[in-house]
């Protein structure tokens, strides 16, 4: 296969580009923290490249043996000096050493069970293989949740009689990069929003699938409240032109929701990851419905894309959709509070390629908060159980 002329002309902008910060550093007209910062970007664009040229097998091109050297000579580069990146106050390393710590220490923590409890007052939660459960601190608010009674009901019902599948998804959740905090947010979650749904939405509390499937389910719950709030008909899985059976249905209009499941992202490799799973899911998506009128919601897994992401499009994300929007993607990120995320919506066929700059700027945006995945939900508790439940939960109030 022959490339075409912007290919080659993208190769040998790269190849040019590669050579020049060699020889610039080389005779010192840049210094090192610049040097770096250059390898940086070039890594991310070297690695979309590779993926871009791997059908081609042409003279035109950088050979793929020279191109992987290359990949691996700027990554290294810029493993070597990250501190030079990312600067870091005594203060943020001190965060950061907690962070790894914590993980050090309770990398090998299993969930042996899931339990709700009214006993002292109505709780959800965990049991864990050790009764250190301090590490789960994260909200020094301690602000209990609203959670009426009938959604209280849902998640004791899906807590009883799915207790196996739930232990497993809580531990899988872990081994995926997507820590019991996030499982412990899900389950009650999804009860929140079914509560707020026509019966034909208990369907999302099988939950016989995979792990992944909470967080699917939980999106389709979310959006359905959404635009049932803004006076729209919703239902699931209802068949349509294509023959094929989507998440959500809008009165006539369609939702297709995927998750992209990784584990956490922190190096560039993983975003050219991202953006290639992005791209598949979105293709996915739209085998099942019509790109001009209907919609694709996509929900990354990976804590630190999440937070990356919210950087990257700081100023343009809201915490309510405004209506449906025909021909759209919505991008739905972890948001600040209790039951609430963010949104950036944005046309669907601009979806690939706005992902695409994003992964290809690399770290230029991301804060050494968003590295380390320190965002965490406000206005959410999660209590110490005691050594004697040997675990950790949440506690609500009546809403």
């Amino acid at each position: 296969m022959e490339p075409n002329d912007d290919l080659i002309k993208k190769d040998k902008s790269l190849d040019k580009e590669y050579h020049d910060i060699l020889k610039k550093f080389e005779s010192k007209q840049i210094s090192e923290i610049d040097y770096i910062k250059k390898f940086q970007d070039l890594h991310i664009q070297l690695l979309i490249h590779f993926e871009d040229t791997k059908n081609y097998n042409s003279t035109a091109l950088t050979s793929r043996e020279e191109l992987s050297k290359r990949i691996d000579f700027t990554k290294s580069k810029v493993k070597k000096h990250s501190d030079l990146l990312i600067p870091k106050s005594e203060e943020q390393k001190k965060i950061e050493e907690q962070i790894i710590k914590m993980s050090d220490m309770h990398q090998n923590e299993r969930v042996i069970d899931v339990f709700t409890s009214e006993n002292d007052g109505r709780q959800f939660g965990l049991r864990l293989t050790s009764g250190d459960s301090e590490f789960v601190d994260f909200d020094h608010q301690r602000i209990p949740l609203d959670f009426p009674n009938s959604a209280f009901k849902i998640l004791n019902e899906l807590v009883l009689n799915k207790k196996d599948i739930l232990k497993n998804w809580a531990n899988d959740y872990k081994d995926n990069g997507r820590d019991f905090y996030f499982f412990l947010y899900d389950l009650p979650a999804l009860a929140k929003f079914l509560d707020q749904l026509p019966s034909e939405f208990d369907k999302l509390k099988k939950l016989d699938g995979n792990y992944d499937e909470l967080l699917h389910n939980r999106m389709i719950a979310q959006l359905a409240v959404q635009y049932q709030d803004l006076g729209f008909k919703v239902d699931t899985e209802i068949e349509n032109k294509k023959k094929r059976f989507p998440d959500l249905c809008v009165n006539d209009d369609d939702v297709e929701i995927k998750t992209i499941v990784s584990e956490a992202i922190n190096h560039p490799d993983h975003f050219v990851r991202f953006s290639k799973s992005l791209r598949n899911r979105f293709g996915e998506a739209l085998e099942q419905i019509f790109q001009d009128k209907d919609m694709v919601a996509i929900a990354p897994w990976s804590q630190i894309m999440n937070n990356t992401l919210k950087v990257y499009y700081d100023g343009l994300l809201v915490t309510k959709i405004s209506s449906f929007e025909k021909g759209h993607t919505v991008l739905v990120l972890e948001g600040e509070t209790a039951f609430e995320d963010y949104y950036y919506i944005v046309p669907s066929d601009q979806i690939v390629d706005d992902v695409r700059k994003f992964c290809e700027s690399g770290y230029k945006r991301i804060s050494e908060y968003a590295y380390m995945g320190y965002f965490r939900r406000s206005g959410y508790a999660i209590t110490r159980s005691g050594p004697a439940r040997q675990g950790f939960g949440m506690t609500f109030t009546v809403g």
